[in-house]
């Protein structure tokens, strides 16, 4: 390099003076730089996604607290109904468990109920738990049911349970 020269640039612009061709003397040969416009953001992801998610989720919610309620529809009288036969049973009271029995069992006597629950004498009960089911329009139930005994003991059952008109019966 020597004095007086401009420096070595890899890519020189054009000669001092120089227009294109068609470009009237002096004028501005090339616009001037300008950044790309800047994007907007699609009002789909900044409102439609988030209300769209919000408006499932709460669907979702909805969907499932109908379901847990009708499910506790079907399950409670069934319940009820395994309980009472509990409650009677634990009391000693064989002529109301007889009158709870379902219509194929009521040729089951207060009596014979006495002989097969009285020793050793019940003390508490729990109903532990119930399922219900619907076979081709039969609707019927099974209850598991902890009955206490005065000798400490505790016997656990199942308990078949049928829907004759609108109450629940157990079957023995």
């Amino acid at each position: 390099m020597t004095a007086g020269q401009p420096p070595y640039h890899p890519m020189p612009g054009p000669p001092p003076g120089w227009t294109p061709p068609g470009q009237p003397q002096g004028a501005y040969a090339w616009p001037p730089y300008q950044p790309p416009p800047r994007r907007r953001r699609s009002r789909w992801l900044t409102g439609g996604l988030p209300l769209g998610l919000v408006l499932l989720l709460g669907g979702c919610g909805v969907a499932v607290a109908a379901f847990v309620t009708s499910i506790g529809h079907s399950i409670k009288p069934a319940q009820e109904a395994a309980t009472a036969y509990a409650k009677a049973l634990g009391d000693q009271r064989w002529g109301d468990a007889q009158a709870m029995l379902c219509s194929q069992d009521h040729g089951v006597t207060p009596d014979q109920l006495a002989a097969h629950y009285a020793d050793p004498r019940p003390t508490g009960y729990a109903v532990q738990g119930v399922n219900v089911t619907n076979m081709n329009g039969t609707v019927s139930a099974v209850a598991t049911l902890r009955l206490d005994t005065a000798d400490g003991l505790s016997n656990t059952t199942t308990l078949p349970l049928t829907k004759e008109g609108d109450t629940w019966h157990p079957c023995p």
